[in-house]
């Protein structure tokens, strides 16, 4: 838990919740650009997951322990359709959202595989992804499945290619001849400016 929260930390997240094993974090706020949310939250989840999955894996292994499991699931509301709220009673209260991103957020990570991470609709439509950093959540046989919200509605989700998306960070490299990657940095850097 405590790495998580500071992974988090690191990439601008906030701590919404503690919940037994789990942990729901929000990478929004105020003056954030939804863009910067959604990679910073992509950063720090995919990040997380290499460790756990990778190095905390070989760790545990070693002393001959059952290696631990991550499963996340993210997802983004718009300013519309987000309503945040304080929850309890005066000086004890928690700044919270209500919205079917956050419960979809929860939702997903439910549904997600081990080492996995699930992503909403709203995630990939408001990065553009590229589709060798998402697959459609599919059944045994092929099918895609949507979340059915009702039956007018259902809200697509995706599988999240945490490991092709890590490659195009600038900060990170690949040990050759393993899945374990360092942190170091290029011998470049680019940089992108819009001027109208």
């Amino acid at each position: 838990m405590t790495l998580a929260i500071e992974v988090s930390n690191q990439f601008g997240g906030h701590v919404q919740r503690l919940q037994g094993d789990g942990i729901f974090l929000q990478f929004v706020r105020k003056g954030v650009v939804p863009n910067d949310a959604v990679i910073n939250a992509l950063n720090a989840v995919s990040i997380l997951t290499q460790f756990v999955s990778v190095d905390l894996a070989e760790i545990m292994s070693n002393y001959g322990l059952k290696p631990l499991k991550i499963r996340a699931g993210i997802d983004y509301g718009k300013d519309d359709d987000v309503l945040w709220s304080y929850y309890g009673v005066a000086g004890c209260e928690e700044l919270t959202t209500t919205s079917l991103h956050t419960d979809m957020a929860a939702k997903l990570q439910a549904k997600a595989f081990d080492n996995s991470i699930l992503i909403g609709k709203n995630i990939r439509d408001v990065l553009d992804l590229k589709n060798e950093f998402y697959d459609y959540y599919r059944t045994n046989e092929g099918k895609e499945i949507v979340y059915n919200i009702s039956r007018q509605f259902s809200y697509p989700f995706f599988v999240f290619n945490w490991k092709e998306y890590l490659f195009t960070l600038p900060f990170m490299w690949k040990i050759s001849g393993s899945e374990k990657l360092e942190i170091r940095e290029k011998d470049y850097r680019l940089r992108c400016f819009i001027s109208e």
